[in-house]
């Protein structure tokens, strides 16, 4: 008596799956088969006895594991290209200090939903490029709610996130951006209470010098 084919949710076939896993198994016409949002098999797509509600073609397509994204400022997105005509490339110290003070001048005016609509933008991005997951170093805090707006359209956005708030008192943050150990700290608790959850971590951290 023949089994029935494992019926799951979706299915991707035909495609080139790079696994990513112990034995960096390529399968160059292969499946994935998914189920209750989980990776329930993968293999060469001629031995596919799966049956889904959905069948994805990835027909010269490559599918893979999301990437993640190391090292990051959500809400710096919107500062690319800005200026770079007009910084003193040829003297760095001079360059980061140039840096820093046209952040926080811009930081002023990044309210919680502007951040919001910016990183939201932001994560679309990362996602069409293949990132699933994002690490953020939050550290121009002269809005205090630019970065619940920041951390909200991550959560939105079904990313995964290791997100760090930092506190900025050091020489070279504008006076505007100080803030005490006392404040940043109960700032972090804070927004951990809000976004922690098994998908986002808060953390902590403190900028340099």
């Amino acid at each position: 008596m023949m089994t029935a084919p494992l019926h799951v949710d979706t299915l991707i076939r035909n495609g080139t799956i790079l696994t990513m896993d112990e034995g960096r198994r390529v399968f160059t016409d292969g499946f994935v088969a998914i189920k209750d949002g989980n990776i329930l098999a993968v293999g060469e797509d001629r031995f596919c006895e799966f049956t889904a509600d959905e069948v994805i073609s990835a027909e010269g397509q490559m599918v893979m594991p999301g990437f993640a994204n190391a090292h990051n400022h959500l809400v710096q997105s919107c500062f690319r290209g800005y200026n770079d005509d007009r910084w003193p490339v040829l003297d760095i110290p001079a360059a980061v200090r140039a840096l820093i003070q046209q952040l926080f001048l811009m930081a002023g005016a990044m309210d919680e939903e502007r951040t919001y609509k910016i990183v939201r933008l932001h994560a679309l991005e990362m996602l069409k490029l293949g990132y699933t997951a994002t690490h953020d170093e939050h550290f121009t805090n002269v809005r205090k709610d630019s970065v619940d707006g920041s951390w909200r359209a991550i959560e939105e956005s079904g990313m995964r996130g290791y997100l760090c708030r930092c506190i900025a008192n050091s020489k070279s943050v504008p006076v505007e951006g100080h803030e005490t150990a006392e404040a940043g700290l109960l700032e972090i608790e804070r927004l951990g209470a809000k976004f922690n959850s098994d998908r986002i971590s808060v953390a902590g951290g403190w900028s340099a010098p």
